[in-house]
């Protein structure tokens, strides 16, 4: 595609399209009384797109109306139904099979950087036939307390959910005590170490069985979940660490549909490099493609991080990207790539922690990060790999955690004293690596996408990608704007741009927005969707002169 083809335009209901400085915009409004995670938007693909609620009104005993409508990809509804869901369910994650939408939902879910902690047990699993808008659900419960990641799939009729055990009260309380008198520090010795869960729930009988995992020694969990190529079965990522002295291993399981182990294959770093995250991907029945990150396995040093320009803790954060290949039940090669392999991305984290600093501070910073005993270091979002004419490619989104001190009055025996404390602000976003990779884990070319301005509570991908024949668009939704750029390997052909998403009506002024986002749909067709107040003073309703609406709006890339 030509640099001029790469034009964004926002979508009329209709079909139509305008160019970026269009004025006009339809779109989909529903009122929304408060702005919240309630409403969700999933596309479907060209069957549309799937929106849901959970309704204030018609809540009976101990259920809890909501409320489900397709939209085909001119954004005409086709159905609108209701259905009634346990009080206190919240929305996890979703799984598209052919012609079904699985929802799976959890009972005080709590949705952090780890995904789904469920406090109770109790889990629902709503099947909604995307043809008919038949919607049916089905109730489970895990025994145990369990962190169950995001890795939610359904392979005819059974969905496999996953992550890892949970500690109980006693044992968080005795291992608290065990703390204070420092015997884990000395002897390396936990009460609770946290166990690999794979759960195969049958919808139909509503019955569950555990997946054996207790080989593992010291502390294992559930990465990842993919189903396989021809989607008759499932693959794991367990990362085990079998004591502090030892490093990460990784070890990918398949399993049938009847969760029956089917092979295993151990995913080796070396004795220099250690394993942190993966992600797989599927090239075929046989062969398997592993990206992920890696730290050394001795320490350098110290770790270096130019965003906020001081040493940082030992802990998840890596030191580069790894490449690695299965074929059949073997590992074919691994190979790793340092921060400052990637030239783009390592230009951009540079500049990035250098904006507010002086040329004399500015060239301290670059001296320490030439010091091979200082080591760039980020916490990364791995992406799924997309492949395009025969190259592999990789996105992963650098962030890390932001605090603030607050200090706090405490009483005393002496009458009280001012502790300073740190307070989590939440995920500072900052930038998006992306490159290219042959069949033999070769670097061919990198680029990166500068984030700006997101800060929040949930840790999710927020860079889009749409891969085109020579070009690859990069996008992401910050409020009420899409913030794009184009590139073609490590070349940028169309640098980063902002374009404000109009609400489509004049002397509209919008106030604020809150929960934007934006997903891939088809073809080369997105969807940005999220909350908004809006004021209208020559609006002719009441309703219209203030108003709260939950948006989506159809976007292309042409």
């Amino acid at each position: 595609m030509g640099k001029k083809l790469f034009t964004l335009c926002l979508s009329l209901i209709m079909g139509y399209s305008f160019h970026l400085n269009a004025q006009t915009v339809n779109r989909v409004e529903i009122e929304a009384k408060k702005v919240a995670d309630d409403y969700r938007v999933i596309p479907i693909g060209k069957e549309g797109l799937i929106m849901f609620y959970e309704s204030e009104e018609g809540a009976k005993g101990h259920n809890k109306i909501w409320v489900f409508s397709k939209y085909d990809t001119d954004f005409k509804e086709v159905w609108t139904k209701e259905f009634p869901i346990e009080r206190g369910m919240d929305f996890i994650s979703s799984d598209l099979n052919k012609d079904k939408l699985y929802l799976f939902l959890g009972r005080n879910a709590n949705q952090g950087a780890s995904g789904f902690r469920d406090n109770s047990g109790n889990f629902e699993i709503v099947t909604l036939e995307i043809k008919s808008g038949t919607i049916k659900n089905t109730s489970g419960t895990i025994p145990f307390k369990a962190d169950l990641s995001q890795n939610f799939s359904v392979i005819k009729n059974h969905a496999f959910l996953s992550g890892k055990t949970l500690p109980t009260m006693s044992d968080a309380c005795l291992q608290g005590c065990l703390t204070c008198t420092f015997t884990p520090w000395i002897f390396q010795y936990t009460i609770f170490k946290f166990k690999p869960v794979i759960i195969d729930f049958d919808i139909s009988t509503g019955t569950s069985k555990m997946v054996p995992n207790t080989e593992y020694k010291g502390n294992s969990f559930i990465m990842e979940s993919e189903k396989s190529f021809d989607g008759s079965g499932m693959d794991f990522i367990i990362k085990n660490k079998p004591s502090s002295q030892e490093q990460t291993r990784f070890f990918l399981k398949r399993y049938s549909e009847k969760a029956d182990e089917l092979k295993k294959t151990t995913i080796k770093g070396d004795i220099k490099n250690e394993l942190v995250t993966s992600r797989v991907m599927n090239l075929n029945d046989k062969e398997q493609i592993l990206v992920g990150t890696y730290k050394r396995a001795t320490p350098p040093k110290r770790y270096f991080n130019p965003a906020n320009n001081k040493a940082m803790a030992i802990g998840t954060d890596a030191e580069g990207l790894f490449f690695s290949k299965i074929d059949g039940d073997q590992q074919k090669y691994i190979k790793y790539y340092t921060f400052k392999d990637f030239k783009q991305f390592y230009i951009l984290v540079t500049n990035y922690g250098n904006k507010q600093k002086t040329q004399k501070q500015i060239e301290k910073v670059k001296k320490k990060m030439e010091d091979e005993n200082f080591v760039l270091n980020y916490k990364l979002l791995v992406h799924d790999i997309i492949v395009k004419n025969d190259q592999y490619i990789m996105i992963a989104e650098a962030y890390y955690p932001e605090f603030h001190t607050e200090s706090v009055y405490v009483s005393d025996s002496k009458g009280g004293h001012y502790e300073n404390r740190q307070v989590f602000d939440g995920f500072r976003y900052t930038h998006a690596l992306v490159a290219g990779f042959n069949k033999n884990g070769e670097k061919l070319w990198d680029n990166s996408f500068e984030i700006q301005d997101i800060l929040t509570m949930n840790l999710k991908e927020r860079v889009r990608v749409l891969p085109g024949d020579d070009e690859t668009v990069l996008v992401y939704a910050l409020g009420g704007s899409v913030r794009s750029k184009v590139i073609r390997g490590s070349d940028v052909v169309d640098g980063k741009t902002s374009t404000k998403l109009d609400t489509g009506k004049e002397k509209d002024k919008v106030k604020s927005t809150g929960n934007s986002d934006i997903e891939y749909w088809y073809d080369n067709y997105f969807v940005s969707y999220g909350y908004q107040k809006i004021e209208n003073k020559e609006a002719k309703t009441r309703a219209e002169k203030k108003r709260r609406v939950y948006f989506f709006n159809k976007i292309a890339y042409q």
